[in-house]
């Protein structure tokens, strides 16, 4: 009996022994490997990250890079250019302390324009010269490029002639509008594509050196003028862009809501930040908004989601505008013959 309980004792040791060898060889793996689960999960498109015993994985799609809170330059997600979340329904929701400054900063914004006909002593002379513009009898200079051409060579109004027919619905003639758009006292001439009337360009007259020039294209579908300097884009109802432009028909003030409307329990709202051209006036971006927001890269603008009654609330001036423009623009809107009588 006492040899037999000598003899086990040996077994005890070698089973401690191996005991202890496996905790330190598992904490060893840990030590030198356990980092580098974040990096091999980068490679497979799978982020994993170590908290004590805890680990949490994150799948990360191509079209977007999750916020990194070691970079304060970077959003919540990041996306390429805004049509690549236009119907992610997915995304995260800004807080009202966020929602706060959106309301601000869009109640800051004027987007009611005027329609007002300019000095009435120079309302003829004016109209005599837009009237040779129009026969191709001057050329008028781009700002933009310094280049003379005609009417004629633009193509969205190479037809402009045959719209001139009395005999075609009153809707398809009135392509002119005239009233002071760049708020310098003076009247300026619109002319509308004939086929779609969305497209339009708009012609100052330097009276002093008795010149046309281009002062603002609209180059594409869906444009309206919200009056003098302001434009606005929507289509379909979905997008709702807005323009306010500065004396020299530029753009100094950008806004941008997305609509995506699919049920009463699936729907996407999501608010540009007011961009501005002059970096003094640029909207200051909090540490709590990086954290909320969506950052387009392409266009460098800062976006946020928002519930349906806030995107009504943000939306509602400029729907506004937007109808009360309708009515006024045909006010000061033209055919060839109520212009100039010919």
């Amino acid at each position: 009996m006492k040899r037999n309980g000598k003899g086990s004792r040996p077994y005890f040791f070698i089973i401690v022994a191996v005991f202890v060898l496996a905790l330190f060889s598992y904490f060893g793996f840990q030590a030198l490997f356990g980092g580098k689960g974040k990096e091999a999960g980068k490679d497979s498109g799978i982020e994993r990250e170590f908290a004590g015993n805890a680990m949490e994985t994150y799948i990360c799609p191509t079209d977007y890079m999750y916020y990194d809170d070691t970079d304060p330059e970077k959003s919540a997600r990041e996306y390429e250019h805004w049509t690549d979340f236009c119907e992610d329904f997915d995304l995260p929701y800004a807080g009202q302390e966020t929602v706060d400054i959106l309301k601000e900063e869009y109640g800051k914004i004027s987007f009611q324009g005027t329609f007002e006909q300019g000095d009435p002593e120079c309302y003829d002379e004016y109209k005599a010269y837009f009237l040779k513009l129009v026969n191709n009898e001057i050329p008028f200079t781009d700002m933009e490029t310094g280049e003379q051409r005609y009417l004629k060579e633009i193509q969205d109004l190479e037809d402009l002639e045959q719209f001139r027919d009395e005999s075609l619905p009153v809707y398809n003639r009135k392509l002119y509008y005239f009233f002071d758009v760049d708020e310098d006292g003076a009247p300026e001439l619109g002319i509308r594509d004939p086929y779609h009337h969305s497209i339009q360009y708009i012609f100052r007259y330097d009276r002093e050196n008795e010149e046309c020039f281009l002062w603002h294209a609209m180059e594409g579908s869906w444009y309206s003028l919200l009056g003098s300097r302001k434009v606005a884009w929507s289509w379909d109802g979905k997008y709702l862009s807005f323009e306010q432009l500065d004396a020299e028909g530029r753009v100094e003030l950008n806004t941008f809501i997305v609509t995506n409307w699919y049920n009463d329990e699936v729907s996407l709202y999501v608010v540009m930040l007011p961009e501005y051209r002059e970096e003094d006036e640029k909207i200051e971006i909090t540490a709590l908004m990086r954290e909320q927001g969506i950052y387009e890269r392409s266009g460098g603008r800062w976006f946020f989601r928002v519930t349906k009654e806030q995107a009504e609330e943000l939306m509602a001036p400029y729907l506004d505008a937007y109808d009360r423009a309708e009515e006024q623009m045909e006010e000061v809107t033209y055919s060839y013959e109520e212009l100039w009588g010919q």
